[in-house]
């Protein structure tokens, strides 16, 4: 029954407690207030007259400004459902106050008195009510809860409304207003139990309490007095545009109503005679319009902002009121006032009250609450005033066309409004996101030390002195810096001439130069450190040095080239950097000198380094010479001569050999380093504002492989203006897809009303090709068994990741790029509230349809089954088939890799159909339960264990290896079909490492398992891989005829000479916790790269102390870690086995190895040297990064496994004050 009322009114199953408690009490107010105003209403209207109207509602007004002010006093402060109850107790007083009245004989003012502390109550307890709501859900299920709990007051109003009749002929007025009192008692009770039964049912939702940035004001000030409070909150709401149109829109609307109701009421009191009658005819006709309006708020209203958006649905009620408005305009009578009184007393609720609700979602938590009030609280009574005062003048009222008049006008600009109010709701969003996802931002209170007091400074120095630990002395470094004082540039001198570590020196030195510490003794301490006979030293010293005397200080440039003939390369290097940023470099031969000497060195890195120094020189002849490196061998030199030239292209403009500059930089357009490319693409770009022949350049990178430069393309021709769209357009033909979308982008960004339908074309391309992949992809999770569907699968998987990108990418095209970015990212936040929060912005951004087909790639409670049915209903896309799938990929002309995949797929599958002397082992598992994998493609590498050759995280367990030995067999034994049945089934896990969870396994596949394709029809397809045009897909292939033949088990036991396929690498590689991370296309990279390299037994890989040249993965055989602790005595710290990896902390800085490494057995491994892994780092930054995630990864998880050994505790080092006697 739960689950069916749930689907019925479009809520969660574990929302359906709290919008039960909250729709009752939104009912029981609704019922008791409509009982009790309609008499006070009518009461006091028919004692007063109709011409005391517009005092009511001035001192309404004035009642309300006082009752917002005592509201907003404690809003954002104190408990939301505190601060109802309060609320509603005040509601109950009111009434108490008037029925005394009442009973005492003072009917003339009780009846005033109830409708006007009952109009105050209204006028705080709306906005609390809404805020009250919204915190316990996210912007995204508010809008499908709100419309639902809002349907309580439409209950209430039904219930009241056919009900008053009944208790005007049951009882006498000062009944019916007591039984209004008792009505308080359930919502009081109702609204002070709710968070009780919340926690103990677990329910969704939890009341949020008083806002943190406003915790240390209320512990400070009394409530009431707290005008601090007050003023944040209206301060915020005036320099806010989206509130201040929020507030005039509020401001229109409440004088439109006034005097709508004013001409309501003119009409009705002629046709209702008595006080009864006119009360009953009210409350008929709300009881009525409500049983009609109740399912289109329930069923209605949160269904059509789930189609098309709240920035839509906000123009409804504004469209509304200016029909009604027309009524009373051109067709005065009694149909037309029943419409106008409906208009503000009915349709508010269904229209205006849930949608302008929803809109303060856009407004930061910690403030809601006091802007709700500053708009629904003080301008609604503002505004109610000042269509009162219209009423004061007797020329509006005397006059029959005035008021019309007037009343037009206002439901125009009403509308008008509205428009605005839509669009500033996404920049409000985006600011919010701003805030909430920066918070951590804010300034925090600074903690610098800044006494000179003697004492704390010779305690220090003292600390200082007794340290025996580099981090600890290094500290103690820094807060006697900070002191910034004249004895501690003394006291840290008399500790650099005491440290006899050279590290030691180094750092101090450097702390130095970081705290800027300025006098004679700093000057004179870097100067006699110059001469430090360790290099680091040195280099320390002349940093500070530079930075304490400037660069054109003249002593500092003869001290600087005199070090030139320094004997360390790095420190020459430092000091040429700094001489050629003088003005007189060009003088000074020696620094010429040597700089003509890296310039003309063999090796790539010093060249690459007097590059840079080149370019930094300001000359003309410095630009001139960098042209000359512009197409040197090296990437690295390459590049530093590249970017250097970009760096200058203002000058290149105005240079007499300008042309030469741009035609060098055209030979860069198809470098293999990416950044080479995109520094070539600016300084093109540049020229195109003179030569409109280099346009076609800019368009052909616009297919560039690298979305980089691509967006660099796309920058360049975009500034280029509308001179570009001619060249351009023909281009929307091109049968290059990719080239289309980025065309479709620069025309988009040039013209946005005219060609940005192409964009949401594009986007719209995207996702469906996201959901045809996906489908794909979730089949392929039925067939767990196959290394090559797992790759093909996880391939997928990636170029979805890509599509989804690109969809932001864009949407930048007519959106502002930091707000896209903004958004793109809060979508991958662990917080709820900011994921619905930025499904919102994208909304807006887009529409509901494009939001709700990307919403499931954000959630990471998905279901697979919820994906696959909205890619039927959309695009009615078919169930995919294995066989044809494959087909397609080894047809694709295209895609060689998806060739090469599907080529060694059929080799799999042809081996499971060959008969062996054991039971096969099938490479199907279509019956079993699927394991669908996350389009983002989420690996559980922070559980895994990190299997490293050097360095702390060397240190694991036996126990843990012995595991590992027991349930992850070696590549060999798994493409050789050598793994026992008991491994078989873990080896066939997608993407998963070493170590897997029980939960993660599957089971062994069944015998039973239907064929793909026959052996004869895979043979046909192998022929035809074997004659493909690429050359791995025909090494491929020949490896899947040695499969299927069985004899790919031979190859692969002959380690010494064993070949792997890229396809083979890239299985093995993604089994290896080091490249967990990479995508496929990554490691097909690092696979073309790899090498095999075969160990015999007692063979070193590499010993302690020689430069790490290699990173080495084992794919078979064993490796001991062995440490030289005195000499000739060898200690075993470690033993790694297959899918282990050593060597990849030294690889990157080419640093001592700590250990040996040294086989213990036959032993074949991969190989990446340092070259190619650092020429990949530059032709693909992407990699490079990922490299960085993993040693980043490795080091936290080194850091955890030292923690865990060790008895130590670094903590005492916070209590070091603690610690001064």
């Amino acid at each position: 029954m739960v689950n069916f009322f749930c689907t019925l009114f479009n809520i969660r199953k574990d929302e359906w407690m709290s919008v039960l408690f909250l729709f009752t009490i939104a009912a029981l107010v609704t019922t008791g207030s409509i009982w009790g105003s309609t008499i006070a209403y009518a009461a006091f209207l028919k004692q007063v007259g109709l011409h005391l109207l517009p005092w009511i509602l001035v001192l309404s007004a004035i009642l309300s400004f006082f009752a917002t002010g005592i509201y907003t006093a404690f809003v954002d402060r104190i408990n939301h459902q505190k601060l109802l109850t309060g609320i509603y107790i005040f509601g109950a007083a009111s009434i108490a106050l008037g029925l005394t009245l009442l009973y005492l004989k003072f009917s003339s003012i009780a009846f005033p008195i109830l409708y006007l502390l009952f109009l105050a109550r209204v006028a705080i307890s709306n906005p609390h009510f809404i805020t009250y709501v919204n915190s316990f859900y996210d912007i995204q299920s508010a809008k499908r809860v709100l419309p639902v709990i809002t349907a309580g007051f439409r209950i209430g109003n039904i219930l009241g409304g056919l009900t008053t009749p009944l208790l005007l002929a049951w009882f006498a007025s000062d009944r019916i207003i007591t039984i209004w009192l008792l009505t308080y008692i359930p919502i009081v009770g109702l609204v002070w139990l709710m968070p009780y039964f919340l926690r103990k049912k677990g329910a969704s939702g939890k009341p949020p309490h008083r806002s943190t940035s406003l915790v240390k004001t209320a512990s400070r000030r009394p409530y009431f007095l707290d005008l601090e409070n007050i003023k944040e909150g209206f301060s915020y709401t005036i320099r806010s545009n989206y509130l201040r149109w929020i507030a005039i829109g509020t401001l229109l609307s409440m004088i439109l109503l006034a005097l709508i109701e004013y001409k309501t009421m003119e009409l009705l009191l002629q046709v209702c005679g008595t006080q009864e009658e006119l009360a009953s005819f009210l409350a008929l006709v709300t009881g009525i319009a409500n049983i009609f309006a109740l399912p289109i708020l329930v069923f209605a209203i949160s269904r059509l902002i789930t189609l098309l958006g709240l920035n839509n649905v906000i123009l409804f009620f504004p469209l509304i009121n200016l029909f009604i408005c027309g009524g009373l305009i051109f067709a005065p009578g009694t149909l037309s006032a029943i419409g106008a009184y409906l208009g503000y007393s009915v349709f508010p609720g269904i229209f205006q009250f849930p949608i302008d609700g929803l809109l303060y979602n856009a407004v930061p938590s910690r403030i809601k609450g006091r802007a709700c009030a500053f708009v629904n609280g003080l301008v609604e009574p503002i505004g109610t005033l000042m269509g009162s005062l219209l009423l004061f003048i007797p020329v509006l009222v005397t006059s029959w066309w005035m008021i019309p008049l007037i009343i037009g006008i206002l439901a125009l600009a009403y509308v008008a409004n509205t428009l605005v109010i839509r669009k500033q709701y996404r920049i409000a969003l985006i600011k919010m996101l701003e805030e909430e996802d920066f918070s951590f931002m804010l300034p925090q209170e600074s903690s610098d030390i800044t006494t000179t007091d003697p004492i704390i400074l010779a305690q220090l120095e003292k600390k200082l002195k007794e340290s025996t630990s580099r981090e600890l002395t290094v500290f103690m470094a820094q807060l006697i810096s900070q002191t910034g004082s004249h004895e501690a540039g003394k006291i840290l001198r008399r500790a650099i001439d005491n440290a006899t570590d050279a590290r030691m020196r180094s750092a101090i030195l450097d702390v130095m130069a970081a705290s800027n510490l300025k006098g004679d003794i700093v000057r004179d301490t870097y100067t006699t450190f110059l001469a430090d006979p360790d290099e680091q030293v040195r280099q320390s010293a002349f940093i500070g040095l530079e930075q304490l005397m400037g660069i054109n200080n003249k002593q500092f440039v003869a001290l600087a080239v005199n070090m030139l003939n320094d004997s360390s390369t790095q420190v020459r290097i430092r000091v040429l950097s700094a001489l050629s940023q003088t003005r007189d470099f060009y003088l000074m031969p020696s620094a010429m000198n040597v700089l003509n000497a890296f310039l003309a060195d063999d090796a790539p890195s010093l060249r690459a380094q007097g590059v840079q120094i080149l370019g930094q020189i300001e000359e003309e002849g410095a630009l001139v010479r960098l042209a000359e490196y512009v197409n040197d061998p090296a990437d690295e030199v390459r590049l530093e001569a590249a970017t250097a030239i970009e760096a200058r292209i203002h000058s290149i403009n105005g240079h007499p050999s300008g042309t030469l500059f741009v035609a060098k930089m055209e030979t860069l357009l198809h470098d293999p380093v990416e950044r080479v490319r995109q520094a070539a693409l600016q300084v093109i770009g540049h020229g195109c504002k003179q030569n409109r022949d280099l346009y076609p350049k800019l368009i052909e990178a616009l297919s560039d492989s690298s979305p980089h430069i691509r967006a660099t393309a796309v920058n360049n021709l975009t500034h280029l203006g509308k001179s570009v769209i001619s060249v351009l357009h023909p281009k929307l033909n091109s049968p290059q897809l990719d080239l289309r979308k980025m065309v479709a982008v620069v025309l988009c960004r040039i013209q946005p009303e005219e060609f940005g339908p192409l964009v949401n074309t594009s986007i719209q391309g995207n996702l469906l090709n996201i959901y045809q992949q996906y489908a794909i992809s979730d089949m392929l999770g039925s067939y767990q068994s196959s290394f090559g569907l797992m790759i093909l699968q996880k391939v997928l998987n990636d170029r979805n990741q890509q599509l989804l990108d690109e969809i932001f990418y864009l949407m930048s095209a007519m959106h502002d790029a930091d707000a896209v970015q903004l958004v793109n990212e809060s979508l991958h936040s662990k917080e709820l509230s900011l994921r619905a929060s930025a499904m919102e912005v994208l909304e807006t951004m887009t529409n509901p349809k494009t939001a709700r087909l990307m919403s499931p790639f954000f959630d990471p409670e998905h279901q697979a089954e919820q994906i696959l049915s909205i890619g039927k209903d959309v695009w009615d896309l078919p169930q995919p088939d294995m066989a044809k799938t494959l087909r397609t990929f080894l047809a694709t002309p295209e895609e060689p890799w998806l060739r090469t995949i599907a080529t060694f797929v059929l080799g799999e599958l042809g081996a499971s159909l060959t008969p062996s002397p054991r039971p096969p082992q099938p490479a199907i598992l279509p019956d079993k339960p699927r394991v669908t994998f996350k389009l983002l493609d989420e690996t559980n590498s922070e559980n895994r264990e990190i299997n490293n050759g050097e360095g702390a995280s060397e240190h694991i367990g036996s126990r843990r290896r012995t595991a590992r030995r027991a349930v992850k067999p070696d590549l060999l034994s798994l493409l050789s079909d050598e793994a026992s049945p008991e491994t078989a089934q873990t080896s066939a896990l997608p993407a998963v490492a070493p170590e897997t969870k029980e939960s993660d396994a599957i089971d062994r596949p069944s015998d039973s398992a239907p064929t793909i394709f026959t052996l004869p029809e895979i043979e046909t397809l192998l022929a035809s891989s074997l004659a493909d045009s690429d050359e791995e897909v025909r090494f491929t292939a020949q490896i899947a005829q040695r499969m299927i033949a069985g004899l790919r088990k031979k190859d692969l036991l002959q380690k010494e000479h064993v070949m792997l396929s890229a396809i083979e690498k890239v299985i093995f590689l993604k089994q290896v916790s080091f490249f967990q991370g990479m995508t496929i296309e990554q490691l097909k990279v690092l696979a073309n790269v790899c090498e095999e390299e075969f160990f015999p037994t007692d063979t070193h890989l590499f010993h302690q102390g020689e430069s790490g040249v290699n990173l080495y993965v084992i794919v078979n055989g064993r490796v001991g870690i062995e440490q030289e602790k005195r000499k000739g005595s060898f200690v075993r710290v470690n033993t790694l086995e297959a899918y282990s990896y050593l060597g990849e902390v030294s690889v990157f800085d080419a640093s001592p190895h700590t250990a040996d490494a040294i086989a213990i057995q036959d032993t074949l491994t991969l190989r990446i040297s340092r070259e190619h892994l650092l020429a990949l780092a530059r032709q693909h930054p992407e990699l490079s990064l990922q490299l960085i995630n993993a040693l980043n990864k490795q080091l936290r998880h080194a850091y955890d496994r030292i923690a865990e050994l060790t008895r130590s505790r670094p903590r005492e080092l916070h209590k070091l004050f603690d610690q001064f006697d």
